[in-house]
């Protein structure tokens, strides 16, 4: 009888001692994959303290330095506000002047036209326009290649226009006629998101716009905007501001070069994440700058295909 009782017992021990062992091994798993994440999020917050801390430099630089057509001069250093890469402690920084993207806010719907038509068909771009008009304006009157309320019910999407101006530029994605192989199409040295604006700035300065949006706003032909191009690159400015109209609505009063107080600051460096802010420039003491929109880590977004 102990003998059946011993041999009863030795199986229960070993089937105990294997569930023993495998809880052991899932919490040993849990507890390296929850190291891993709290050193990763550790890199994480030291990648922006140091992204912080380059941004100061470049507020700095904005603050106190002079305007120089498309950078910004100060203590013999040039920082460029058109986009251009340049290097800062270890990192890359690209700065962009808001008056060289293409503002939201209140836009031209032909310049928009001309803008999606850089990155899709223009029957695409059409519907794009036309919906991104009918999710903003108030009314139920629908465009010709837009949506209203009513459309999207029938349509069968669980969501409504908002008929308000745009409050985050990802509203975009919204649109059915909008994915975000369109929104994130790389158009020039940016994707199309990044030539965009939710109210942007009111006028457009020449001398930091990006091609594409030079090529909508101004509708150029291409043996023009090649020379605006080619200008621009030569830093032939007096030049370039004689073969430029007169007078353009999309202009400042005080002409074709002045920038704006907002800025677009793009922070990076391999194998890192990318910092992505809107900064506003306010030259007060208490308040030399106004942080409007924070991306970190910034990643290409777009839930629909």
């Amino acid at each position: 009888m102990i003998k059946t009782q011993t041999g009863a017992i030795l199986p229960l021990t070993l089937i105990i001692l294997s569930v023993l062992t495998a809880f052991a091994v899932t919490l040993s798993q849990q507890a390296r994959n929850s190291l891993t994440v709290v050193m990763e999020q550790q890199q994480q917050w030291q990648q922006e303290l140091k992204y912080r801390s380059v941004l100061q430099q470049v507020v700095q630089h904005l603050i106190l330095g002079e305007n120089n057509y498309n950078a910004v001069l100060f203590n013999g250093l040039r920082l460029p506000i058109d986009g251009e890469v340049i290097t800062i402690d270890g990192v890359n920084v690209q700065v962009q002047d808001s008056a060289g993207l293409l503002g939201l806010g209140n836009y031209d719907p032909k310049v928009v036209l001309r803008l999606f038509m850089q990155v899709t068909d223009k029957n695409t771009a059409l519907k794009i326009r036309d919906q991104l008009t009918d999710w903003i304006d108030a009314d139920s009157l629908k465009h010709r290649s837009g949506m209203e309320k009513r459309d999207y019910m029938f349509a069968g999407l669980n969501y409504l226009p908002r008929n308000t101006p745009l409050r985050h530029l990802d509203e975009l994605l919204e649109l059915p006629a909008m994915n975000a192989k369109i929104y994130n199409q790389i158009l020039g040295k940016y994707p199309l998101r990044q030539h965009l604006l939710v109210s942007g700035y009111g006028f457009l300065n020449v001398a930091t716009a990006t091609e594409a949006v030079l090529k909508a706003v101004l509708d150029l032909s291409p043996q023009k905007l090649a020379y605006v191009i080619r200008a621009r690159k030569q830093g032939a400015w007096k030049a370039l501001e004689k073969r430029l109209p007169l007078f353009h609505s999309a202009f400042d009063e005080f002409g074709p070069f002045i920038p704006s107080i907002v800025y677009r600051v793009k922070i990076s460096q391999a194998d890192a994440p990318t910092l992505t802010t809107i900064i506003r420039l306010k030259r007060l003491l208490t308040m030399p700058y106004q942080t409007q929109i924070w991306y970190y880590p910034d990643d290409a977004r777009g839930w629909n295909s």
